[in-house]
């Protein structure tokens, strides 16, 4: 489990929850870190592991590995939506045949949408995750 992360500026300023974000995490595990990296705090790709303030996007969280195979894209330079999306990315280890397409896009009003794409996935797959999770720096 060897994920990786890059810190993005984002096109424009993202409200969520009830904080706003200029930049975003963008993990090989298939999450969106807003106020934290993932990587350097957990390193996991389930987001119930994760304790304290974190707000994530976790489209398909799983213990991705982009060597493998596939790619991560991001478009930053549309000001009207930023979109991260993952292309044909294969699990860590195991399940040669297969592989998961999805993308996010955040837009400045807030909106969130997650748009899925062709995956092959294996009969034994059973541990992927999809969220959103937003914590205040009270809870």
């Amino acid at each position: 489990m060897l994920c990786k992360s890059v810190q993005v500026t984002l096109p424009f300023t993202f409200p969520f929850g009830m904080e706003s974000y200029t930049s975003v995490y963008i993990t090989s595990n298939g999450q969106i870190g807003l106020n934290a990296d993932p990587v350097a705090s957990a390193g996991a790709y389930d987001v119930s592991v994760y304790t304290g303030n974190y707000s994530m996007i976790v489209p398909l969280g799983h213990d991705l590995n982009p060597a493998q195979g596939g790619t991560v894209y991001v478009d930053s330079l549309n000001t009207s939506v930023f979109t991260v999306e993952w292309d044909s990315i294969r699990p860590y280890t195991g399940y040669a045949n297969t592989y998961y397409c999805f993308q996010v896009k955040l837009y400045p009003s807030g909106d969130i949408e997650m748009i899925y794409g062709p995956m092959v996935v294996g009969t034994a797959q059973t541990d992927v995750v999809v969220r959103v999770r937003e914590y205040a720096l009270n809870n």
